[in-house]
């Protein structure tokens, strides 16, 4: 394995992420959808499990609760949205900082594709997740299973952000 100033697909990544990074001390607490219909709120707060990461929900309103939301930014999480149509997502994937997606496996598979396309290019990971209340998944996705719970938090957090954690201590 290259170290990490010999791979340039590497070091364009962490270059980008740090620039992005650098802008998020600019952004407000409220983004604008370009048409002017609702805002999408940022939650910033603490350090823990989740701290410095910026998420982004693609999901229905209803799969992040306040108390979910609440849990999260304790862990030093930055919640972006619910967002729930693909346009608007997929806009704040390019223009702002986003460490991981977080998306519904209820919606849609046509909503999803576009999203899952871009990420796979940019690279940004992300999961599938479905609500503990669904008895069975709405799509053939397999889902974490989201809730307020440490246990499912902690296995959501491994799933998105281990990649970095190997990444350095190599």
């Amino acid at each position: 394995m290259a170290p990490l100033d010999e791979d340039p697909n590497a070091l364009n990544y962490f270059r980008r992420r740090k620039r992005m990074k650098s802008a998020a001390s600019r952004l407000s607490s409220y983004l604008r959808p370009s048409n002017g219909s609702q805002s999408i709120k940022i939650h910033r707060n603490g350090s823990g499990l989740f701290a410095g990461q910026h998420l982004l929900f693609f999901c229905n309103k209803s799969l992040l609760t306040a108390e979910l939301s609440k849990k999260l930014t304790q862990k030093g999480a930055t919640l972006i949205g619910p967002i729930d149509k693909p346009a608007q997502a997929i806009r704040i994937i390019d223009t702002r900082i986003v460490d991981a997606v977080i998306l519904d496996s209820s919606l849609r598979l046509d909503e999803i594709i576009a999203i899952v396309e871009l990420l796979y290019q940019i690279p940004i990971p992300f999961i599938f997740v479905r609500s503990p209340m669904e008895r069975e998944p709405a799509s053939n996705i397999c889902a974490y299973i989201l809730d307020e719970s440490d246990v499912n938090l902690s296995i959501i957090a491994e799933a998105l952000f281990s990649h970095e954690t190997k990444a350095n201590e190599q």
